[in-house]
């Protein structure tokens, strides 16, 4: 599974585009096609996180491409990720699905990117969505 130190400080979900869910998707899905469109919608509570069902359109039609995928971001709120940053939350959220979900025998998503800026604790984690 693809994963990245990021260079890119404080990416948010809104700034998520095309570009970055097809290279995502094509580096951890091993697929060809390319987003050509996309409809995100906050789910969750987001209390030290931020969660977003990115609904995906493909420049063509395959029976392995998701109709969605899942993204986990840091809080847009200041108060919220600080806490988060304070507790390792995001850490440990990284660390999580990047060396230990291989190992447990519970049904985790599966991963197709993560992004991590550990001097800012920036991160994006793109995986399957299992609702």
């Amino acid at each position: 599974m693809p994963w990245r130190l990021w260079d890119a400080p404080d990416v948010r979900s809104e700034e998520i585009d095309d570009g970055w869910l097809t290279d995502a998707l094509q580096s951890g899905l091993g697929v060809t096609a390319k987003v050509v469109g996309h409809e995100a919608t906050t789910i969750g509570t987001g209390q030290v996180g931020e969660n977003v069902r990115f609904r995906l359109r493909w420049d063509q039609a395959g029976e392995h491409l998701p109709a969605t995928v899942v993204g986990k971001f840091p809080s847009a709120s200041e108060v919220s990720r600080a806490a988060a940053v304070a507790m390792s939350t995001y850490v440990k959220e990284v660390g999580f699905y990047r060396d230990l979900r291989p190992q447990v025998g519970i049904r985790t998503p599966f991963v197709s990117a993560i992004e991590w800026d550990p001097s800012t604790h920036d991160f994006a984690l793109l995986m399957e969505d299992i609702a």
